[in-house]
């Protein structure tokens, strides 16, 4: 891509759109538009490489490269290999599409999908694709018969920051964590989770306290097309390392009653590049006391099959909030469950804001937040 001006578009998790628009404005990118499923501005390769680097909510940055017109295939095919793309396609790089069509005369997404995909190998002068080379994926939306194209500029969902070598049952996206995280004000501080599971909130939470961007040491799409300025990509790495603090000792703690789980969490810490800065223990969650005056208890707990028969999940919920009301009254709490309710008369003053984990609808009820945007 060359270094000029475009739109680009983080898409995020259903609710999150408000905390990736200011995620967004602490890099000094100003929003354009906030909708549901993602956010737009306009910028160039520094805020494609800040947005990627640095947004922990957001699921993946699209950059918008074409917009046409087309009721037939070969007029598709007509205008499509006139696009730009060499800006985003090495030569003999395999391309992929994901396509959606509503309300058009073209709705059969695979033909789409192949006829841009020809169009492409036609514009690029038909070379011979390099089994080396990753596929560049393409998003194309067909609504009233106009194509919206854009390239994607992540590559692999950049919830995967690449520290996470194994996961429990029920695995909490890294994005997913930190806009819990984020939402309830945690910037740092005293924190506990005492459902821990492969250890994804106390990684983030730590990610988050020491000022680490989130994807410091993983790969991007970018990287592979043409215009990729690696003298930028590499200053703003430095910029991000001089922003790191040190995370004072002791500060999260993290627990689970499974031992294999806190050894798997333990794991995936020294991946993320934090040994030492996360206490990890293996303890029931009931059984916890405060390791500190105030700070904050964030916790995925075990819900739906995890915990069998919904007799159990009533009684461990109403335990939990029993023992979050008596024990953890001078914190600020808060909890992922599909009923909040469950915990009983504890949760009936804190906030709610619908999300979804795992194709779950579940609710982020807790102190210290507003649901107002």
């Amino acid at each position: 891509m060359k270094n000029r001006e475009v739109v680009q578009y983080a898409v995020v998790p259903p609710g999150l759109e408000p905390l990736c628009a200011r995620e967004l404005q602490a890099l000094g990118i100003e929003p354009e538009v906030v909708e549901p499923g993602g956010v737009a501005w306009r910028g160039r390769l520094r805020e494609l490489y800040l947005a990627n680097l640095w947004l922990r909510s957001a699921s993946r940055i699209l950059v918008r490269c074409a917009e046409l017109k087309a009721r037939d295939f070969p007029s598709l095919f007509r205008k499509a290999v006139r696009l730009p793309w060499g800006e985003f396609v090495r030569p003999g790089q395999p391309v992929a599409f994901r396509i959606s069509s509503r309300r058009s005369r073209l709705v059969h997404r695979d033909r789409i999908a192949e006829t841009l995909a020809l169009a492409a190998h036609q514009a690029l002068g038909q070379p011979e694709l390099d089994p080396e080379l990753p596929p560049q994926t393409f998003v194309g939306r067909f609504f009233q018969d106009c194509l919206l194209l854009s390239a994607d500029s992540s590559g692999d969902h950049l919830h995967r920051r690449g520290y996470r070598i194994r996961q429990g049952e029920a695995p909490l996206r890294e994005n997913l964590a930190a806009g819990m995280l984020l939402t309830v004000g945690y910037e740092g501080g005293p924190l506990v989770d005492p459902f821990c599971g492969s250890g994804t909130l106390a990684i983030e939470a730590a990610l988050i306290a020491g000022r680490r961007a989130p994807g410091r040491r993983r790969s991007f799409a970018f990287m592979h097309w043409p215009g990729f300025r690696d003298g930028l990509w590499r200053l703003l790495l430095q910029e991000a390392d001089r922003a790191a603090v040190a995370i004072p000792e002791g500060m999260i703690h993290a627990s689970d009653s499974d031992p294999e789980m806190v050894a798997v969490a333990c794991a995936n810490a020294i991946r993320a590049w934090l040994d030492g800065e996360v206490v990890w223990s293996c303890r029931d969650a009931l059984d916890l006391e405060p390791p500190a005056p105030s700070g904050l208890w964030i916790a995925n707990p075990p819900y739906g099959e995890r915990l069998g028969e919904p007799a159990a999940v009533r009684s461990f919920c109403r335990r939990l909030g029993d023992r979050l009301g008596r024990v953890w009254a001078g914190w600020q709490r808060a909890v992922l469950l599909p009923d909040p309710a469950l915990l009983g008369p504890v949760q009936r003053t804190w906030s709610r804001m619908p999300l979804r984990n795992g194709g779950l609808k579940v609710w982020l009820a807790g102190e210290g937040f507003t649901t107002d945007g």
